[in-house]
């Protein structure tokens, strides 16, 4: 029978959550019975655990296997065109490679097949030759209307683009994990099975389950963290745009459930302490101290992310929130990578409510009564108990690597994508607003809001408008305006500077429109020189021009 016709005659399976049960460390982390839940156990899982369903991509699984297999489990799933292992040129191991056999000489040639099939326990799919990893992140990864499945790097996101077709709305992964290892349950199989497929990893699954998760509104968690990541970003009401399309890319990339989270308009609703000025000391951001809150905002049970909102997601957050197990104190932080020669940052967080203490009362009163510095606070890993153990690629302060960078920060907001197109990094970011106002239609109006208020530079509408990643090509005219476009913390300064007798004088005398072109003119060339970033400008242009002389000839 086929498997979608079998989901339809027993509609009440899409409403239940399925766990899908493979080989990984996690498989050993839980209890996996559970009344309410139909699990479906990948290739080797099955005699380890009861399944309800077995789902089997390589033909030589069945060797291992005799008939009183199907004892333990209900029904057995099989695509129409299944692997099997091959001897590949130069490669050290056999490796799995479509047969060239078709279903029914399978059925033929296995006594345990022919169980299942004469009991009417048998049920199969069409296999697309399509995979998920050829396809892009943005597009759209099956029709709904077709019955032809695309396989991905692994069993575990072939299966759960097979049970979101389906129509399945909760899916639980259990042994389904990243890096090289098997459970200690499967460490038979570590020297045959393990990466036969000739991947570094099993983490490629993961990018194609966050383009299923997002595609068909599918619920994915895991069984170590069985709830939806709280992530608080540290933003205030300027950045609304930057907030809106970090949110996006965190969405857009995480393979499990997250719920984004605006950190100033969550301590609206629950009053703290002045939280831009604790213990008389001002902080350098207006959202500084609003990380310290974050433990009396949280399920004290579960896991949470801080991050600010000047930053842009590539990665997965589950791989992000998997290193909170490696730490032993309050929060755990990224590194810093000695080559930026920055000091630490309290940028990236994963906080752990189980563990983390703080109080912002505490905190003010030991900065009023002098017992710790704002420096202390946010330089010191002793005095809020922080354990670095997230890499410096989950902050990359002002710089990417294709393939290692999970998380861009765009530290010097002289150069940030929304306020200014100089940085050699705008077009990324751009891609990214660019996706969200296709895929969310209020982006729009949310752009424009911004551009009204001051808050982002105008060039952005013509980028979003026309699809264009590269400021540079947005014309000569509308570049320059958002070359020497003032932002909002600079106007701010000025503001502060009126109220100073030493520079009241001057900017009463040439006035405030002409002294925020002056600073935004100095603080541009200051960024160019202080960053060696003159050339790489011109470079792009003339890159630009040439594009543009091959087009027209």
């Amino acid at each position: 029978m086929d498997f979608f016709q079998h989901i339809d005659q027993q509609h009440e399976l899409v409403d239940r959550t399925w766990q899908v049960i493979g080989k990984g460390p996690s498989f050993c982390n839980a209890p996996l019975t559970s009344s309410d839940a139909v699990s479906i156990g990948l290739n080797h899982v099955a005699g380890s655990i009861d399944l309800d369903y077995w789902h089997v991509f390589d033909v030589d699984v069945f060797d291992e296997y005799n008939e009183e297999i199907a004892e333990k489990v209900k029904y057995l799933v099989i695509p129409d065109v299944m692997n099997e292992l091959y001897d590949i040129p130069l490669y050290k191991r056999r490796q799995h490679r479509r047969t060239k056999r078709d279903i029914q000489e399978i059925i033929a040639n296995h006594s345990l097949v022919q169980v299942f099939e004469r009991e009417g326990r048998l049920l199969s799919y069409t296999r697309s030759r399509k995979t998920l990893i050829n396809l892009p992140q943005h597009e759209k990864v099956n029709s709904s209307k077709s019955r032809s499945v695309m396989n991905g790097s692994f069993s575990g996101s072939t299966v759960v683009n097979l049970l979101a077709m389906a129509g399945v709305k909760k899916i639980m992964l259990v042994g389904i994990d990243g890096g090289k290892r098997y459970s200690q349950s499967f460490s038979r199989y570590e020297n045959t099975t393990r990466l036969d497929s000739g991947n570094a990893n099993f983490d490629a699954q993961f990018g194609e389950i966050a383009r299923i998760r997002n595609h068909y509104d599918v619920s994915i968690r895991h069984i170590d963290w069985p709830y939806p990541i709280e992530i608080y970003v540290g933003s205030e009401r300027e950045q609304k745009l930057s907030t809106e399309v970090l949110s996006y890319s965190i969405q857009k990339n995480s393979s499990i459930d997250v719920i984004v989270k605006d950190l100033g308009l969550e301590l609206e609703k629950k009053p703290q302490p002045n939280i831009d000025s604790l213990g008389g000391i001002e902080s350098k951001t207006p959202f500084s101290y609003q990380r310290f809150a974050i433990p009396k905002l949280m399920n004290p049970h579960q896991v949470a992310v801080y991050i600010d909102s000047d930053m842009l997601v590539l990665g997965d957050i589950r791989e992000l929130i998997s290193y909170s197990r490696h730490g032993k104190r309050n929060a755990n932080a990224a590194t810093t990578d000695p080559g930026w020669k920055r000091a630490q940052q309290l940028s990236v967080l994963i906080i752990d409510g189980q563990k983390c203490g703080w109080c912002l009362e505490e905190i003010s009163k030991d900065l009023d009564d002098g017992v710790i510095t704002y420096s202390d606070l946010f330089n010191d890993d002793n005095v809020v108990g922080i354990d670095r153990t997230i890499p410096s690629d989950w902050n990359s302060l002002e710089s990417y690597t294709p393939g290692r960078t999970r998380l861009i920060h765009f530290t010097d907001m002289h150069s940030q994508p929304w306020l200014s197109p100089s940085s050699g990094l705008a077009p990324i970011w751009c891609r990214y607003m660019i996706e969200y106002m296709e895929v969310l239609p209020e982006g729009i109006d949310i752009l424009e809001d911004c551009i009204s208020k001051g808050w982002v530079r105008p060039g952005l509408a013509v980028q979003a408008r026309d699809r264009k990643e590269n400021p540079v090509t947005i014309g000569l005219k509308r570049y320059c305006r958002d070359y020497f476009f003032c932002p909002p913390h600079i106007k701010r300064s000025i503001r502060l500077a009126t109220n100073d007798s030493k520079y009241s004088v001057i900017i009463r005398f040439i006035g405030k429109r002409f002294f925020y072109i002056f600073v935004s003119i100095v603080s541009r060339i200051r960024y160019f020189f202080r960053t060696n970033k003159l050339s790489n400008y011109f470079i792009d242009i003339l890159k630009y021009v040439k594009a543009a002389l091959i087009q027209r000839l």
